[in-house]
């Protein structure tokens, strides 16, 4: 295997989006693009790895879109993927991954543009690929997921409790601890038990349906996605459940956890646009923390995690690309010791929390 061709080239690009997808190494996923585009432009027209490497870029795309949610990213993700379908060979295994790319990308579309057609396209293309997908491969679970996820964004648009009634039919099954280590498991119980939240208050509602919900947020809070924003995201989930029941120390724990992941997920290499993006979604984090560690009597430790989350910002408001430029420029020996200083606070624990 030659390094310039295309199958070399979409190996390269596996290690740079994973390296990307562990630390958020920005320059990472520009390497992993600019690989996948060359592995695209030199695979043979109609082979079977041409549809792949169309996937693998559309699949890439999509990731950074869903943190940029810019537009022009998101349509050339539907466009790739669109053309991996296109193109796939007959009896081609990859033809349901190439679906669920493709309908995720619609997904992602529709949230970026509010147009329904594009959850309606995005709900039929995640049919399409379930169907497709033989019951016991490795990525059938992400694929029941994203299928179950569009069920709930379509029947909540349109509120029709039908569609949440299937989403429910779908995902049970899936909810299964001997799945647990599934990367798509955590993702899973989220949209079951909101889909449970869904129908409280309706005919399907049963008075079990608040502690199955809960019971799920949980087991989302100790899965393993793939990527550490998805796990902030989960246990903050579910230490607001907790705390919304009344589990103050559940709650303090599962958000200052969150706390601590936030300051992974912002590492040193991450760039600016997915620092500033991630700090508006995850927004009054450290504030909810330290309520929570305020209700069960510990006020020294909401003072801590306020000072976490206080670490967290100063990390990133340190990395001024253009100024620090200008510093190194005049000040090298400052600059390298702000530099640093951010990186120590960006990559610093704290067991306490």
């Amino acid at each position: 295997m030659e390094l310039g061709d295309p199958e070399a080239l979409n190996l390269l690009a596996r290690a740079m989006r994973a390296r990307w997808e562990s630390s958020g190494d920005s320059v990472a996923i520009e390497h992993a693009t600019a690989l996948l585009s060359l592995a695209v432009e030199r695979a043979p027209a109609g082979s079977a790895g041409k549809a792949m490497y169309l996937n693998n870029l559309a699949s890439v795309l999509l990731r950074a879109g869903t943190l940029s949610q810019d537009r022009e990213e998101i349509a050339r993700a539907v466009e790739l993927s669109r053309e991996a379908v296109a193109v796939a060979p007959a009896g081609d295994p990859g033809l349901p991954m190439y679906l669920h790319n493709h309908s995720a990308a619609h997904g992602l579309m529709w949230q970026v543009t509010g147009e329904r057609a594009w959850l309606v396209d995005g709900l039929r293309l995640a049919r399409r690929a379930v169907g497709a997908t033989p019951q016991d491969p490795p990525d059938r679970l992400g694929h029941l997921s994203n299928l179950g996820g569009l069920l709930l964004l379509l029947g909540g648009q349109d509120d029709d409790l039908r569609l949440v009634e299937e989403a429910v039919t779908l995902l049970a099954p899936c909810a299964d601890p001997a799945d647990a280590s599934d990367p798509a498991y955590g993702m899973v119980c989220i949209h079951l038990a909101q889909a449970f939240q869904r129908l409280r208050g309706t005919d399907a509602d049963d008075a079990g349906l608040d502690g199955r919900a809960r019971a799920l947020f949980r087991e989302a809070s100790r899965s393993a996605p793939p990527r550490t924003a998805d796990l902030v995201t989960f246990r903050r989930l579910w230490g607001n459940e907790a705390a919304g029941a009344g589990d103050w120390f559940e709650a303090a724990r599962a958000l200052t956890e969150a706390i601590g992941l936030l300051a992974d997920h912002l590492g040193p290499r991450v760039s600016r646009v997915d620092q500033e993006r991630s700090l508006a979604d995850f927004s009054g984090l450290a504030t909810d923390a330290a309520a929570a560690c305020l209700a069960t009597d510990r006020p020294e430790k909401a003072v801590e995690v306020l000072e976490k989350g206080r670490g967290v910002l100063l990390a990133q408001s340190l990395r001024r690309d253009d100024e620090m430029r200008r510093l190194d420029e005049e000040h090298p020996e400052l600059a390298r010791r702000i530099e640093h200083l951010r990186t120590l606070l960006a990559e610093s624990r704290d067991p306490a929390l």
